[in-house]
């Protein structure tokens, strides 16, 4: 019992929008912010950019449970650049 209320709140709790691509406005996408801070925060404790990549895919994909990973890696690559860049 309480693990159907724990995983009711999970499921009400995720922000799941399908606007989210490489192109997306920043303000349009509320996952974002998330997954440029997983990146950062990997990359600077010592992780390599390989790992922390990977690790940003995966909160993109808890966001986005019904995109690719094609698309989910290409979005957060994209992101990732422009966040180094600026």
């Amino acid at each position: 019992m309480a693990a159907e209320r724990r995983s009711d709140m999970l499921s009400r709790s995720r922000v799941v929008t399908t606007e989210c691509g490489p192109d997306s406005p920043a303000e349009s996408c509320t996952c974002r912010e998330a997954v440029t801070r997983a990146y950062r925060g990997m990359t600077t404790s010592g992780a390599a950019p390989s790992v922390a990549l990977d690790a940003a895919t995966r909160v993109f994909a808890y966001h986005h449970p019904a995109a690719s990973y094609e698309h989910a890696r290409e979005t957060v690559e994209h992101w990732v650049v422009q966040s180094i860049v600026h």
